[in-house]
């Protein structure tokens, strides 16, 4: 009698590489501080401060034509913005297309943004993902609500860039 045997190669089970909603949020909210400190420093120094010398700022009890009597305050705030609104973008786009594959709050939580493939995204690929994000968000968050459904995690902006944001190995 013959003895006959099947060689059946072992099954490998990945485990998830693709970073949690949660950790992304937290990675938001360091760059989201990060920014907005450096950008309420520039603004102040780029424009200076509306309220009066007197140290009564109007922040408790707001006089509604503070802003109205200066109207040249008013356009250098929209240039600002308009600029950080570019810096913005510039910065995500560049540091995600990186080696470091991510922003500072995403290096710091050890992620990076890849491809569907898991390599580098490039500059337009970055860009894209950007300004996707304002779908995201846009649509009062469901554009978020679609990584809890989604076998990489990937929300909208993911989606429509053709990118996943993956923990990076220890």
């Amino acid at each position: 009698m013959a003895v006959i045997s099947i060689h059946r190669p072992s099954v490998i089970r990945r485990t998830s590489a693709y970073a949690p909603l949660h950790c992304r949020w937290a990675a938001f909210l360091i760059d989201t501080g990060l920014f907005l400190f450096i950008q309420s420093f520039t603004v102040y120094f780029m424009v200076g401060c509306p309220f009066p010398a007197d140290g009564s700022s109007g922040l408790l009890f707001p006089k509604p034509d503070i802003f109205l009597a200066d109207m040249g305050y008013i356009g250098k705030l929209l240039y600002v913005n308009l600029y950080f609104l570019f810096i913005h973008w510039l910065y995500n786009a560049v540091m995600e297309s990186s080696v470091k594959q991510g922003t500072v709050g995403k290096i710091v939580l050890r992620m990076k943004v890849t491809d569907m493939n898991g390599k580098r995204i490039n500059f337009w690929q970055a860009s894209i993902r950007h300004f996707a994000k304002y779908l995201s968000v846009g649509t009062l968050l469901l554009g978020l609500v679609s990584a809890f459904f989604s076998s990489r995690k990937q929300t909208l902006h993911d989606l429509v860039a053709g990118t996943t944001v993956r923990l990076k190995k220890a």
